[in-house]
């Protein structure tokens, strides 16, 4: 329940993305459109992976071998991470060729490259987010890292739009929302990982 609650109230902070982008017209629209579409495959790509921290880690949790629990956590992150890292330098690299897939306008192309220039190499962090709440989850912590989610990557990207993008409205502006939520849930998520993690050892031990 809270894992799905948390994907039907995690979009509600990108429909009030997508309704700031609206604000900037139709070529905004249009390019968002197209980049979002490129951005896709590489969640899709890491998310496959991610998903799998839940199942390694609940398993050794309920075999109570903690050594594996955090092995699991950390080799899904890496793993997570080398899918997300190459894909994303591959969609860099080639994002005006990609965009052409979706469109012929030159504007077009140039304002969807904005998106990706910075959500692209930095995309890796949004899989992170998604192995440390999966390795929450699989310790059965699912409410823990719905809230973190929600306040990092929602509440910090509503707080973004409603503060400094009226002072800068722009694309640009706009899409640093991403990387920024990104950071400071990851991070919240690894502490409550760590900290979910001692208390696990210090309960087996006693």
């Amino acid at each position: 329940m809270p894992a799905g609650l948390q994907s039907c109230l995690f979009s509600f902070s990108n429909v009030i993305i997508q309704s700031s982008v609206n604000s900037l017209g139709a070529l905004a629209v249009s390019a968002n459109a197209a980049a979002t579409n490129l951005d896709n495959f590489v969640y899709i790509a890491m998310n496959g992976v991610s998903q799998s921290a839940t199942t390694f880690v609940g398993q050794n949790y309920g075999a109570h071998d903690l050594r594996r629990v955090r092995r699991a956590t950390a080799d899904t992150a890496i793993a997570t991470l080398v899918v997300g890292c190459a894909m994303g330098v591959l969609e860099a690299l080639f994002a005006k060729t990609l965009l052409r897939l979706f469109t012929t306008d030159s504007a077009v192309i140039a304002v969807g490259m904005q998106r990706l220039e910075i959500t692209a190499t930095t995309y890796y962090l949004c899989g992170l987010t998604e192995v440390l709440s999966g390795a929450l989850r699989g310790t059965g912590r699912s409410f823990l890292p719905m809230c973190v989610t929600l306040l990092g990557v929602g509440g910090l990207r509503i707080l973004w739009v409603y503060t400094v993008f009226p002072l800068v409205p722009s694309l640009g502006t706009l899409y640093w929302a991403y990387p920024l939520s990104w950071i400071a849930t990851t991070a919240v998520l690894l502490c409550c990982c760590l900290v979910a993690f001692a208390k696990e050892e210090k309960k087996c031990r006693s």
